[in-house]
């Protein structure tokens, strides 16, 4: 069901999110392109509804979420000496005022072999949830990862820059297709819509290193720091 929000998070198919939602697509990609090993535990750090993803990596997931329904609110209500094997952090760090302090917190709760898997946007539009600070590249990572005496294991960039044009027109489309005054000129841009969008999975499915330095985002993996490292 399409809600006036016009978010495409809210599709409850699989299928159309996979095909329209290419942010949801990219990240999908990436946790398949990080072979992530087979282990125990997994914390949902405030990555909200998470079934659609393939997290078949973890036996068991813990939820923490402000917003959506979650087994805590906050890391305070955390036990601190239950740590996790994998903490998730998908489209979550743009919200956070002070990323360095989040990311601190949430190492504390890693185990000594354990990975952070955090997405974040690169190309994306002003979504204040409740507020919207940041856009990462991977230098920033990288910085806020020597800060944090993590380690950055791997970074995926996350489509290319037919993938960022593409998912721009179609935020564009539904955004005019859900108002009015303007439903009949989205009417006419769907045959291009749905042309770029077909495009993209091409893209997608065709090169298996993306291509271009404009994408929607990155994948980063991170670990607890094993050696020093120098930014690139």
């Amino acid at each position: 069901m399409w809600t006036r929000r016009n978010n495409l998070a809210y599709l409850h198919s699989k299928v159309l999110r996979l095909f329209l939602d290419l942010p949801y697509f990219t990240i999908s990609q990436s946790i398949k392109k990080a072979n992530l090993e087979k282990k125990k535990s997994l914390l949902n750090f405030g990555s909200g509804p998470v079934q659609h993803y393939n997290l078949s990596f973890a036996e068991e997931m813990t939820s923490l979420d402000l917003v959506e329904k979650a087994d805590f609110k906050s890391l305070q209500e955390m036990n601190d000496k239950k740590t996790f094997d994998y903490i998730i952090c998908f489209e979550v760090l743009e919200h956070c005022e002070h990323p360095e302090e989040v990311l601190r917190s949430l190492s504390h709760f890693l185990k000594r072999e354990g990975k952070i898997l955090i997405s974040t946007p690169l190309n994306a539009r002003f979504h204040p949830s409740p507020k919207d600070f940041h856009r990462f590249t991977p230098d920033s990572i990288y910085s806020l990862a020597k800060l944090t005496e993590l380690h950055v294991d791997e970074i995926i960039q996350r489509g290319s820059n037919l993938t960022t044009i593409a998912n721009k027109i179609i935020y564009l489309f539904f955004y005019l297709l859900l108002k009015p005054k303007s439903a009949l000129f989205a009417v006419l841009f769907m045959p291009l819509t749905f042309i770029l969008l077909i495009l993209a999975h091409l893209d997608l499915f065709i090169f298996k290193k993306s291509w271009g330095d404009d994408p929607i985002g990155y994948f980063y993996v991170l670990s607890q720091t094993k050696h020093d490292q120098k930014i690139p």
